[in-house]
């Protein structure tokens, strides 16, 4: 196979238009509607956080649309990690006061108001 010239010919040929491309195909097995979808998805919550109506951060938005995959990052090393219990149960107790604070904040100015 390798030393049949007529293989040998198409693969220079193969060569010669690969080099051509302005950009290479790496979409995997993933569908292009499924890829078109997810970068739609990006661009609204990006415009959201852009625009202020959103509190969530770049990386949550990407979080958000692709998901959370854990493994290697070419040149970042290991991706993301699952938070600890320790860590989630702290995260979980600030938000529980934080929703406190907010509760009791807006009961009192819907207080003043009513005045």
């Amino acid at each position: 196979m390798w030393s049949d010239l007529e293989h040998k010919k198409r693969c220079q040929v193969n060569k010669i238009n690969r080099s051509k491309l302005k950009c290479n195909h790496i979409m995997s097995l993933k569908a292009f509607v499924v890829a078109r979808v997810e970068i739609n998805r990006m661009h609204d919550l990006k415009f959201l956080y852009t625009s202020g109506e959103s509190s969530m951060t770049s990386d949550e938005i990407v979080v958000a649309v692709l998901g959370k995959k854990l493994g290697y990052i070419k040149g970042l090393s290991y991706g993301p990690k699952p938070d600890t219990t320790r860590a989630t149960q702290r995260r979980e107790a600030e938000l529980e006061d934080s929703l406190k604070k907010m509760k009791e904040e807006a009961a009192t100015i819907q207080h003043d108001l009513q005045k």
